[in-house]
C-alpha cells in the first residue's frame, strides 16, 4: 500500500503590527502595516529590500525610493543610512549578505 502524504497546513499571516520572520539567518519576511515608520538607521551588513505587497518608501542617504511590487529590488549597502515609511500594509522580503562592516 502506497503512503499517503498529507497536505501541508497553510496559515494565513495576519499581523496587525510591524512584524518580522525569520526565514533563514540571511532572509527574512517583514510586516509593516500603513504608516509604519523606522527612523534613521543603519545595518552592519549590506540588504536587498523587495516589496512583495503594498508600497514602501525608503530613504537611503537623504534620497527618498519608493519601493512596491513591480518596482527592482533595492540594496541599501552596509553602514548606509536609511529610514523606512510604509505607505501601505506592506510585505518585505529582506535579503541580508554575510559580508559585514569590520
Amino acid at each position: 500500500m502506497a503512503a499517503q502524504h498529507k497536505a501541508p497546513q497553510r496559515r494565513r499571516l495576519r499581523p496587525n503590527c510591524h512584524a518580522v520572520y525569520e526565514l533563514t539567518a540571511e532572509l527574512l519576511l517583514v510586516f509593516k502595516p500603513q504608516g509604519h515608520r523606522e527612523g534613521e538607521h543603519m545595518h552592519e551588513y549590506t540588504q536587498t529590500l523587495r516589496v512583495l505587497a503594498g508600497a514602501l518608501e525608503v530613504v537611503v542617504k537623504g534620497k527618498p525610493k519608493r519601493l512596491t511590487a513591480q518596482a527592482a529590488p533595492l540594496v541599501i549597502e552596509a553602514g548606509a543610512v536609511h529610514s523606512t515609511r510604509a505607505l501601505a500594509d506592506t510585505w518585505v522580503a529582506v535579503q541580508r549578505a554575510q559580508a559585514r562592516l569590520a
